[in-house]
């Protein structure tokens, strides 16, 4: 039996949202959301919905080592290192080499 890696997305808005259909077929998906209505939403399509802030990053401490891989869609901080602190502190092994703005 294969063992489903575990994905966090950041910013799961419309976009990261229509990804989850094929998202959840091959991963155990996690979501960072503000609201309860979100966390329900994202509840309905499989996932595993998270309440936080990545403008409270303290509370995102809280966050480290729970996924093995990150979907970052949120747009960027004022400061691209500190949006890219906050993606690497949810993973395990591996740091965000860098951030791209599109």
């Amino acid at each position: 039996m294969r063992i489903m890696r575990t994905l966090m997305i950041i910013g799961a808005g419309d976009v990261a949202r229509r990804a989850l259909p094929e998202l959840t077929r091959r991963w155990r998906v996690l979501a960072l959301c503000r609201s309860n209505a979100s966390a329900e939403a994202l509840r309905r399509q499989g996932v595993t919905p998270i309440l936080g802030d990545l403008d409270a990053p303290r509370a995102l401490r809280r966050l480290a080592g729970l996924a093995d891989d990150l979907l970052l869609t949120a747009p960027p901080r004022k400061s691209a290192a500190r949006t890219c602190a906050c993606a690497s502190c949810c993973l395990r092994w591996q740091k965000v080499a860098g951030y791209h703005s599109v």
